[in-house]
């Protein structure tokens, strides 16, 4: 269902990153993806939102910001399976079966959203 790509952390230790799914802003800045991060020391996943800017004049894609379950405030994303952004590109969503959880990060920053930062506001209760 997902695409690999497999890394070495900074302990050398074989990480492997399967992207679930993908969405596009409206005004196509930035990409987010969802992804589990996967160790050969640690069986269960840790999920992610990633956030990539996309430079417009060469549509390439460099990776902004990583949201992980269990940082910066974030809980009940182990295993994301999908991610939406609304109309206006104001909130991005993200579900996590796994826990039973529906996510909602508020994009803060300028209004062109050149300086964007994501937050989790709001989760279902587990």
């Amino acid at each position: 269902n997902g695409a690999a790509v497999t890394e070495e952390d900074e302990t050398e230790q074989a990480v492997e990153k399967l992207y679930w799914a993908v969405a596009v802003a409206e005004d196509s800045k930035y990409v987010y993806a969802v992804r589990w991060e996967v160790t050969t020391s640690v069986l269960d996943p840790v999920g992610s939102l990633v956030v990539f800017a996309r430079k417009a004049d060469t549509g390439i894609l460099s990776e902004a910001q990583v949201l992980r379950n269990g940082s910066d405030g974030v809980r009940g994303m182990r295993s994301p399976t999908s991610v939406v952004v609304s109309p206006d590109s104001a909130n991005v969503y993200s579900t996590s079966p796994q826990d039973s959880s529906i996510l909602t990060f508020k994009v803060v920053g300028s209004a062109d959203y050149s300086d964007a930062r994501f937050l989790p506001m709001l989760m279902a209760e587990q």
